[in-house]
Order: C-alpha cells, then structure tokens, then sequence
C-alpha cells in the first residue's frame, strides 16, 4: 500500500513537471500574462512553483503514512508478549515458520513412467496477533 502510494505521487509528480514545461512553452516570452499565458503565474508564483509545492506535500504525505503507528512507548499495557502464529499446519521451529509440500513429477519415456516425488520447502516469517 505504502509503495503504490509512493508511486502514485511520483508519477503525479512528473505528470505535473511535464505540464508545467509545456505551459512555459506557450508563452511569448518571460513572464507572458497575455492570452498566450494562460495559468501562468499566480500571484507571482510560477507553474515551477507549485509543481514543487505538489512534489513536497507528496514526500510529506508519503513520510507521515510510512509513520510506524505500532511502536510501544513503555507507558502500559499488560506486558505479556504474544506467541507468534504460523498457518494451519506449519510447524514455527525458531520464529520461522516451515511449510513442506510434495510435488509430484511424472515422466514417459518410451513406454516406462517414472513418478519422482519432490519435497519442497517454504519458509516465511509468522504473524504476531495484536
């Protein structure tokens, strides 16, 4: 979610960079207001301006939705630590969980099947309940 996000603005971000290149074409000249300058400037501020503006509110908005929320301050709660969880029937062998399945593979070669069964591994990290 957090990277989509940080996508999201960037590509807003180049979006608005190229627009803004394109209006400072259009204008006759250095600070153009006539019928060729439409958006401009506003107030003095030019389309540079505000497209960085844009880019800041974005890094700001990106750095306060990556704000780890879940950080313990020391002021409460029970205290206990909750035991991580791994799915229905993986085993947690040292905070990892392990998932082992069997993969059939079978073979014909002139007139002879051959079945070899493949054990594969998977290993992630469990979920702790909160």
């Amino acid at each position: 979610m957090k990277k989509s996000l940080l996508i999201t603005l960037i590509t807003a971000a180049m979006a608005m960079s190229a627009n803004a290149q394109q209006t400072g074409e259009a204008g006759a000249g250095a600070g153009a207001g006539g019928a060729g300058g439409v958006g401009g400037a506003l107030g003095g501020l030019g389309a540079a301006g505000i497209a960085g503006g844009v880019i800041a509110a974005a890094v700001v908005g990106s750095v306060i939705a990556s704000n780890d929320t879940n950080t313990d301050t020391g002021t409460g709660g029970g205290g206990e630590n909750p035991d991580p969880e791994c799915s229905a029937g993986d085993d947690l062998v040292d905070g990892i969980c392990y998932n082992v399945t069997n993969t059939l593979t079978t073979t014909n070669t002139n007139g002879v099947t051959t079945t070899i069964t493949v054990p594969v591994t998977t290993t992630y990290l469990p979920t702790v309940p909160q």
